[in-house]
């Protein structure tokens, strides 16, 4: 065969390569970003349809996208496809359950340099190698970033090709940081010695002693930090066997003493339950009770004596944590590979449990003898 034939077919299979590379583009960007295409990726929701090129807009209503203060939480933005042509958002993994999104799967053939900005935040950049160590091939299109205040914030990035010219006009999302959730479970009745009693009652007979166990929050809380709330709290029943000569249950400046000698802990035997999440047994971090909707934590039931003794049922707040805070739980759970719904390790706050103990008391209605007399026929 000729040379100049060899050096024909050569040409075109090099042409043949270069057309196949062009069509097999995975980046073809706006048809894939804009409304009705990639809406998510991975764990990751688009912030808009379209890119926000103007700061102001970004805050031109509340953010939708909440943050609790002083978490760390992940973004990325999506690259251009005339610089990063085989960047794949559909091999981007994860949004499943116990399934987190690996950095890098978002920065894998991302080429050009991402400048991250965002005013009063700590800003982790990422690099080309899915690390936050400098690899020396510039910031990737990932970014951690957390905010020490509450308030709207603004995150900025500007993408720079790898040639190092022409940049893109930046490009902007409004984040809101909000605090952490807060809550007290209501009854600050002083009865019996004891502080925080939610009710005290005679008992004799069914509902003599029946209440709901209710929460308050802050008013703004419901709205920004999102049902649902898990709470952290624990749960005991306890005997006595009678007040003191001041008419007051053992305690220590209004706080129950279970130590004293006259009180019995009866909670594996009681009749009355408080359950967790999983229905069947006491609540803890582990097995939080999950309020779905208004201020009851615990539904109505009666709350009578038990072994005909006075009755002490006790609660104990311990902290709570909300949809929003959960979500910005994400980097640890996803760092430590921990399981889908793994209650105990999210963050209760406050961060230093409360430890906050209410109670309610069934006291048994007293049933006195007959009187006694002289009998008639006594003799001396």
């Amino acid at each position: 065969m000729r040379k100049s034939t060899l050096l024909k077919i050569a040409t075109t299979l090099t042409a043949m390569f270069l057309i196949s590379g062009v069509f097999a583009q995975t980046n073809t960007g706006s048809t894939q970003w804009t409304a009705g295409g990639a809406a998510t990726v991975g764990d990751f929701a688009r912030s808009n349809a379209t890119p926000i090129t103007n700061a102001a807009d970004a805050l031109v209503t509340a953010p939708t996208d909440k943050i609790t203060i002083g978490k760390a939480m992940p973004f990325f933005v999506w690259p251009s496809a005339a610089y990063n042509p085989n960047w794949d958002y559909t091999a981007v993994t994860g949004a499943a359950a116990g399934v987190y999104t690996p950095i890098t799967d978002i920065v894998s053939n991302v080429v050009s340099d991402f400048a991250w900005v965002s005013a009063g935040s700590t800003l982790t950049p990422f690099y080309s190698d899915g690390t936050s160590t400098d690899d020396g091939n510039g910031i990737s299109n990932y970014v951690e970033i957390s905010w020490a205040t509450t308030g709207n914030k603004v995150i900025q990035v500007t993408e720079t090709p790898a040639s190092g010219v022409c940049a893109a006009v930046p490009v902007y999302m409004g984040v809101n940081v909000i605090a952490v959730p807060t809550a007290a479970v209501t009854g600050a009745n002083v009865e019996l010695g004891l502080n925080n009693v939610i009710q005290r009652a005679c008992w004799a007979v069914a509902n003599d002693n029946a209440t709901a166990i209710d929460f308050t929050f802050p008013a703004a809380d419901a709205a920004l930090q999102e049902y649902p709330f898990n709470f952290n709290v624990t749960y005991e029943v306890f005997n006595v066997t009678g007040l003191d000569g001041a008419g007051e249950l053992p305690n220590a400046a209004g706080v129950f003493n279970d130590a004293h000698a006259s009180v019995s802990d009866i909670t594996g035997t009681t009749t009355v339950h408080i359950n967790g999440q999983n229905g069947t047994a006491h609540p803890s971090d582990a097995n939080p009770i999950i309020v779905a909707a208004g201020t009851q934590l615990v539904a109505s039931q009666d709350y009578p004596v038990q072994n005909n003794m006075i009755t002490v049922y006790r609660l104990t707040y311990d902290g709570v944590n909300s949809r929003i805070s959960r979500k910005s739980d994400y980097i640890d759970f996803r760092n430590n590979a921990r399981a889908a719904n793994a209650y105990a390790s999210y963050s209760y706050y406050p961060a230093v449990a409360a430890n906050v103990a209410k109670y309610i008391v069934a006291l048994p209605t007293p049933v006195t003898g007959p009187i006694y007399h002289i009998a008639n026929n006594f003799a001396y």
